[in-house]
């Protein structure tokens, strides 16, 4: 059997243990006269502290002196180097993460993610819209591929992202001061200060400290150009030259960290901490390839902010029997945008025309309800929700607020004769939140079609259900009816009378309210059946409970946010599911020899299902069931070569069941999104990670992914409309699963000079990465008629170059990023029409960075 590392029951002599093998692991391969040898690196995906080699399932870790050296500075960078991660990027504020290509869109409203995103001991995901902490003085990030049901629950089906910070050290002081300062070729400069102190109060408390502040550098140009207008209404009777500005996606990102750690005594320890980081954009970094390669046209200011925090407490002891850890956190989030989406009304004012030539031509004049896109309001006939008098300029604004409190409470047991270990332990966590988006037309609506439409449709009965609550309104109601919500005749919308009851620009609001608990009790135990070889058995029962509200309608003013007694509201729903389950991992693990361990596991991952509050005509049904991935993988970690080569390897095979997919009702005057269950998908792939220490001071890794995810099964979800079948979603058997890539891979090249320069240890470094191209959503899904086809993403390559030098006290580098200046097309997004818009990496960039240690 592989040695373990030393069982100890001082648990800050443990601290002290695992930091001083990370610090050995980081350190070794940097002296100038290091021997050719790979050292090892200490994880803790398993909720304990073991040697990367020795863990049966694959895993691509970072540490400190990786992030730093690399510079990686958030998800665009150390993506490149995890071969299972693959993310795409919608401009405002959109991240999805996912692994081995478990995904079915990157925009999603109120779904739940398929990987997680944890910051320490806490998940922050957020389904397209993840936080991006960045990485300054972090201790190690680690990538966990494939189901983590057992360990880390919901959202971790098909992966976990775990960056981890620095904690407080009291064994000395240490500090450090960067300077970073660089340039975006057809862009602007950019550059930015942090720091950091450690600061021993004795020899069993110390405290940490971190800040940043960072200029972001813009190199989207916004150009001229005239308005678009609709299918039959002509444009250009407004341009957007108020609005001009070079590098206008520019930005400041600044943030900071306090840490507390305490050793209480010899058998107990605190760790407390403090994070916060805020985020502004002055625009948005993608691009209208119709334009320019980095231009493109907006008609409205865009902009956006994220501002957010975490307190967390952990506590660690011994009590003889096992170790107890006991970690509390609490997360709160605030962003904001707003965004020009004066395409997306000109693509709704080109349904308007459409229908409207229909109306005039057809001999008698054909009578359109609600159904379609017209309403007789008695006299005041064909007016049209879509009719924007031919040439609107339309903004969108979203206000999100989110809070979260997570618990996690474990126990460790050891056997006395070191042949078996266990973790088992209770997981809470409850997150609520709220996003109020307004979507409206900038000047004259109230002299618009689409405006008296609302007026009259305000006029209009509301249906109840059975316990006497407004659930919708009538649309056969006429205007002189006595409306069960709004009486006509009071004139109450907004004190306003009747047929201008308000003055608003907004054409559409939508309020969602949830909240989700999730609770757990898990366990995994790994038993030594011989020397070799070793069996691991985990298991995590779950309940979730899903609570989700919303309102929707339009006319609210533009000084407040909607509000349900006042304003007209069209459409509401209170959508409560709960649901419970269990998921469960068995693994095997064998040493050929001391270098070298094959290992197969089976392992489950499941996202919690929920409801959807759509529209009362919608055809989405009221609420789906949870999906679930099962997953089969098979691989070896081997040493070769007196352990200066290090080859990894892992095939995996994974069913994925009932998946969740996110459809738009296929009704196209409904506007309603959901989410259904629908066939499977089969997906199948292989890492392999490979480092090699060629000779002394020259290193060389390896990373590589293949994959092959597509649905496996033909399916077709079909609903009624007055009886007759309306298809919702239709898929073939075949049909790829967007974002990931089927190839990516790394190469990377670094070499540490035997001779010092100027009293200190130079190093120059390569680093080449592929992308393969994708799919940007799947084919053959209901969609509104603004939505494109799916769009093909195209293969990159980019490269990177790196000079440095560092001793005890001073370290700097000079990195040149994207030397071939590559274009590469992260994400197609149409959520904003049929004119897409494309989120792009940064152009050629030079960062010189110095650092001064203490």
């Amino acid at each position: 059997m592989k040695d373990k590392l030393p069982p100890t029951n001082a648990l800050p002599y443990r601290r002290k243990t695992l930091a001083a093998l990370i610090s050995s692991s980081v350190f070794a391969l940097q002296t100038a006269h290091a021997a050719p040898v790979l050292e090892e690196v200490i994880v803790t995906s398993t909720k304990e502290m073991q040697n990367l080699q020795d863990v049966p399932q694959a895993i691509t870790a970072f540490t400190t002196a990786d992030i730093e050296k690399q510079g990686f500075v958030g998800i665009d960078e150390y993506a490149k180097k995890i071969p299972a991660l693959s993310f795409s990027r919608r401009e405002p504020g959109g991240t999805s993460v996912v692994f081995r290509g478990v995904a079915t869109s990157p925009i999603s409203f109120g779904t739940n993610s398929s990987s997680s995103v944890y910051l320490d001991e806490q998940p922050i995901t957020s389904d397209g819209a993840n936080a991006n902490p960045r990485m300054i003085d972090i201790e190690r990030l680690e990538a966990l591929s494939g189901p983590q049901g057992t360990l880390f629950g919901d959202s971790s089906q098909s992966g976990a992202l775990r960056i981890i910070t620095n904690k407080a050290d009291p064994s000395g002081f240490s500090a450090w001061i960067e300077g970073e300062l660089g340039h975006v070729e057809h862009g602007s400069d950019e550059g930015g200060i942090s720091a950091m102190v450690n600061i021993p109060i004795n020899d069993n408390m110390a405290i940490r400290l971190v800040g940043f502040s960072f200029e972001e550098a813009g190199y989207i140009d916004n150009v001229l150009q005239s308005s678009p207008g609709g299918l039959y209404s002509p444009g250009g009777t407004f341009d957007n030259r108020d609005n001009l500005e070079k590098n206008i996606n520019s930005g400041t990102e600044s943030g900071a960290r306090a840490a507390l750690h305490w050793d209480i005594n010899d058998d107990w320890l605190m760790d407390a901490m403090v994070v916060y980081q805020k985020t502004e954009l002055d625009g948005f970094g993608d691009t209208n390839l119709d334009v320019g390669e980095l231009e493109h046209v907006r008609y409205n200011d865009e902009y956006s902010e994220d501002e957010w925090y975490q307190i967390g407490l952990t506590l660690e002891g011994d009590l003889g029997f096992a170790e107890l850890v006991v970690s509390a956190a609490y997360f709160e989030r605030d962003s904001f945008y707003q965004a020009d989406s004066t395409d997306y009304f000109a693509d709704f004012q080109s349904i308007s025309d459409r229908d409207q030539v229909n109306y005039n031509t057809s001999n008698p004049p054909a009578y359109y309800d609600v159904d379609f896109m017209f309403y007789d309001f008695g006299n005041i006939n064909n007016y049209s929700p879509t009719d924007f008098s031919g040439d609107p300029r339309g903004k969108a604004t979203e206000d999100s607020e989110e809070d979260r409190f997570s618990l996690e409470a474990r126990l460790k047991f050891e056997g006395d004769d070191g042949e078996w270990n266990a973790i088992a332990g209770i997981f809470y966590n409850k997150t609520t939140s709220r996003t109020v988006f307004r979507s409206g037309v900038n000047e004259g609506f109230e002299d618009t079609k689409a405006f008296y439409y609302l007026n009259n449709l305000a006029c209009a009965e509301f249906e109840r259900d059975s316990n006497g609550d407004r659930i919708g309104a009538n649309y056969d109601a006429t205007p002189n009816a006595h409306p069960a919500y709004y009486a006509c005749e009071q004139h109450s919308l907004n004190g306003k009378d009747y047929g201008s009851w308000s003055n608003t620009n907004n054409w559409f609001f939508g309020v969602y309210d949830s909240e989700i608990e999730d609770m757990a009790i898990f366990g995994e135990a790994n038993i030594d059946l011989t020397e070799d070889f070793t069996v691991t058995v985990g298991g995590r029962w779950y309940e979730n409970k899903r609570d989700r509200k919303l309102f929707q309608g339009g006319l609210a003013p533009d000084d407040r946010d909607p509000i349900f007694s006042e304003d007209l509201v069209n459409n509401v729903g209170d959508d409560k599911v709960s649901e419970d389950g269990f998921v469960g991992k068995l693994g095997v693990k064998y040493y050929i020899d001391y270098d070298k361990m094959v290992f197969a596991t089976y392992s489950e991952g499941f996202r919690s299902g929920g409801g959807n509050s759509v529209k009362q005509r919608s055809v989405i049904p009221d609420s789906y069931d949870s999906d679930f991935l099962i997953n089969h993988e098979v691989g070896f970690k081997t040493s070769w070569m007196d352990n200066r080569l290090r080859v990894n390897m892992t095939y995996y095979q994974m069913t994925w069941e009932d998946i969740q997919l996110q459809v738009d009702d296929p009704q196209e005057d409904v506007f309603s999104t959901g989410v259904i269950n629908f066939a499977e998908a089969e997906i199948e792939g292989l890492e392999t990670e490979i480092i090699f220490a060629i000779t002394e001071g020259l290193e060389a890794s390896l990373t590589h992914s293949y994959l092959d995810a597509a649905l496996s099964k033909d399916d077709t979800v079909i609903s009624q409309i007055d009886g007759a079948p309306v298809v919702v979603a239709q898929v073939e058997d075949g049909t790829r699963l967007p974002i990931s890539p089927d190839q990516k891979g790394s190469l990377g090249l670094e070499y540490n000079f035997q001779n010092q320069w100027f009293g200190m240890d130079p190093y120059v470094k390569f680093d080449y990465s592929y992308y393969g191209d994708s799919v940007n959503s799947i084919e053959g899904l209901g969609a509104t008629a603004i939505k494109g086809s799916v769009v093909k993403q195209e293969s990159y390559e980019t490269m990177d170059f790196a000079i440095g030098m560092s001793n005890e006290e001073w370290s700097g580098s000079l990195k040149l990023e994207n030397i071939t200046d590559e274009r590469a097309q992260q994400f197609f997004n149409q959520r904003w029409g049929t004119t897409q818009r494309v989120s792009i990496n940064k152009p050629r960039n030079l960062t010189l960075t110095v650092r001064r240690s203490f």
